[in-house]
């Protein structure tokens, strides 16, 4: 008997920590927001810095709204005149994470194998290329725009300059490979700034372009 009692206290005190884990901070309340732990508690004033708990719930009143800083170093805005499951939106929002981070990871790694295929091509036409260099229409040739520098760009969280870069890669060759990968960067780059409208407007591009594209495994139905 003795022994089950000290295995329950063991499991207690390694649930209970877990149990109690704050999901992150409120960050930036503006104007009337409200907050409380729990279901039962009483609403509180929403202070800045104090910290989330699991069960917890934020209100908005009108022209109101919250910022809230994950643990996972996401962040979500609760607009105005809204009551919102802090638990819920956590999921929501790692959840949304979740796909823009496959969707990178595999722009990224078609963009590794394009510059793969690319350098195994040079290196066989590098003769070509120097007589079509040499010839009298080649200064009448626009420089093509390179994808990575696009993509330092969005690294750099340098949006609207990423963004032309993208936009004359497409340009250049909408149905090449580059022109797949920068759509994807776009949907990423959109979807960071908010702009639910652009973001569809790319992921209906791509699909129309690329419809056999791996990036489309990766992105929601709903959106």
């Amino acid at each position: 008997m003795t022994k089950y009692i000290g295995l329950s206290i063991i499991i207690f005190t390694l649930i209970l920590p877990l149990a109690g884990q704050n999901l992150g901070k409120i960050r930036f309340p503006l104007g009337d927001v409200q907050y409380r732990s729990n279901s039962n508690s009483p609403w509180k004033a929403a202070a800045l810095n104090a910290e989330i708990e699991p069960n917890s719930v934020i209100k908005t009143g009108l022209d109101s709204s919250v910022e809230i800083l994950w643990d996972t170093n996401l962040s979500s805005t609760v607009g105005p005149n809204k009551t919102v499951t802090m638990r819920n939106l956590y999921d929501e929002t790692n959840q949304k994470q979740k796909w823009a981070n496959q969707v990178k990871v595999k722009a990224s790694t078609m963009n590794l194998k394009a510059k793969q295929r690319a350098t195994t091509v040079a290196g066989i036409r590098r003769e070509e290329v120097e007589i079509k260099s040499q010839s009298e229409l080649y200064w009448d040739m626009e420089p093509l725009q390179n994808i990575d520098d696009a993509i330092i760009l969005y690294e750099s969280q340098k949006y609207p300059e990423a963004i032309l870069k993208f936009r004359k890669v497409i340009e250049q060759g909408p149905l090449k490979k580059a022109a797949e990968i920068a759509h994807s960067f776009l949907i990423l780059i959109y979807k960071d700034q908010a702009n639910t409208t652009a973001m569809k407007a790319e992921i209906t591009t791509l699909k129309a372009d690329f419809p056999n594209s791996e990036i489309l495994e990766s992105i929601p139905q709903d959106l």
